[in-house]
């Protein structure tokens, strides 16, 4: 098992964070931690690529890894970050290419 070592948010992350309430975004900083300590013990989404969904209540993290490094993509509601989640890869494929992430 490779040992994470870079951790790294996507700029829409930030803006995710912005749209929940005190009491959530404790509990989305408090998960990202359990992630840090072991990104791959929860949900691996299917598909191409090595991106995972950890949950917080109705909330999901989505994020990849790829070697040491794992990154932050979004956290949204349940009921909408499957769907978003696929037009937000899209729109960022680029970047996570470039960032050594990608959905081979």
């Amino acid at each position: 098992m490779v040992l994470i070592s870079l951790f790294e948010f996507h700029e829409d992350f930030y803006g995710d964070l912005k749209k929940l309430s005190l009491i959530l975004k404790k509990r989305v900083s408090s998960k990202i931690r359990d992630i840090k300590m072991n990104p791959r013990r929860f949900k691996h989404l299917s598909g191409p690529g090595n991106y995972y969904s950890a949950r917080v209540g109705d909330l999901r993290i989505i994020y990849g890894i790829k070697e040491n490094k794992v990154k932050f993509l979004m956290v949204e509601q349940r009921s909408k970050v499957y769907q978003n989640y696929y037009k937000r890869i899209s729109r960022v494929r680029e970047a996570l290419v470039h960032y050594g992430i990608n959905n081979e």
